[in-house]
Order: structure tokens, then sequence, then C-alpha cells
């Protein structure tokens, strides 16, 4: 593709940051109101409850290495036979790469302290530049993952978009039902993903996928 088309499509997906008022709205209410409520109503529910078994289960599928691996090997079998089908798995990588990168970057400048902190100190709120695993609560990693690659799928696949776009709701909600996250993190994650999958996909697929449709 032409640099200046890629650019082009890049200030297109760039576009999708205009939301970033309305969802910072959002966070900073569930920060106040609603945050702690949750953890606290989630929080007392037993681990070994079916509830929080399922959704411990649901959680795993939020881990970045189930989503960059199986794709890099897909690029790298099909990058000489089937060029949008390898396009495609290079795209679902680049989501998860780019977003965990960006999360990452996130999570140790607001150094947010997790709920679990919340419930064994009484902490709340955030530390600014503070690394560790304590410190790492917003945006939830897993959140952005999960969500930004199951919205890949869907895009590549639009047929079943609705399946694909639940489940990554389903594994990015699974962190505030175990408690390992509180409701805004949850969503601040599911907007990293998000944007910077559709943003990826207007630089890196969507030519390509309009090119496949007019053939077809």
């Amino acid at each position: 593709m032409h640099k200046y088309a890629i650019l082009k499509r890049a200030r297109l997906g760039v576009g999708y940051l205009a939301s970033l008022p309305a969802v910072f709205a959002i966070t900073l209410l569930c920060y106040f109101f609603i945050d702690r409520e949750v953890a606290r109503y989630f929080w007392a529910i037993p681990a070994d409850t079916m509830i929080k078994e399922v959704f411990a289960a649901l959680s795993y599928m939020g881990e970045a290495q189930y989503y960059l691996v199986p794709p890099l090997i897909l690029y790298v079998l099909l990058r000489k036979r089937f060029a949008y089908a390898a396009k495609a798995s290079l795209f679902v990588f680049s989501t998860v790469a780019v977003s965990g990168i960006t999360v990452n970057i996130l999570k140790f400048v607001f150094g947010r302290v997790r709920p679990e902190m919340y419930f064994s100190d009484n902490l709340f709120g955030f530390d600014w530049f503070h690394y560790g695993h304590s410190f790492a609560s917003f945006p939830s990693g897993h959140s952005a993952t999960a969500f930004g690659a199951w919205l890949a799928f869907a895009l590549i696949a639009p047929r079943y978009r609705w399946f694909f776009i639940t489940v990554g709701v389903l594994i990015a909600s699974s962190r505030v039902i175990l408690t390992a996250h509180y409701v805004s993190d949850v969503i601040a994650g599911i907007y990293v993903g998000a944007v910077a999958t559709l943003i990826l996909y207007n630089i890196m697929l969507r030519s390509e996928k309009e090119k496949l449709n007019h053939a077809h």
C-alpha cells in the first residue's frame, strides 16, 4: 500500500479517539460511584461458587499469549500461498501487541491500586508512576487483549460479529467478577483494545477485505 494511503487510513482510524471524552466521563463516574460497590458485591461471593469458577475459566482467555503466538505461526505458514489469511493473522497479532504495549505504559503512569489492596489495606486510588502488580489495575490488560482480539475476529468475519463481540465482553467482565479489576479498569481496557483494533484495521486490512469482497 502506498505510504500516503496508509497515512490517510491511519487518520481515519484515529478518528475513533473522538469518543475519548465520553469514555473518560464514564470511567470517572464509575471511579467515584460504582467501582467500590461492585467490588464489594463480588468479593463477598465465595471463590468455589459456579459463577466464580466459570468466569475464572473465561479469564484465562484474556491472556495475551493465546492471541500472539497462534496468529504469528499462521502468518508464517500462510504468507506465501494465502495472502489475505496471512494478513488477517498478522492483524490479530498486531492488535494484541499494540494494545498490550499501550496498556502497560498506562498502568505504569496511573499506578492504580488493585481491588485486593482495597480489601486488605483499605487502599483505593492512584499512585502515579508506581511500578508493580498491586499498582497495575488501570487499565485492565486482559480486557484490552480479549476485546481487541475478538473485535478483530468480528471485523474479519462480520457475519459472526455479535458472537465475537459478546465473547470479548464476557472475558473482559470476568475481571470484575473475580475482583481482579474495578469496573472502570475494564471499561478503559475495552476502549484501548477497541481503538487499537479499529486503527490497525484501517491501516492493515480494510483495503484487502474490500478487494476480497469485490472479487466475490
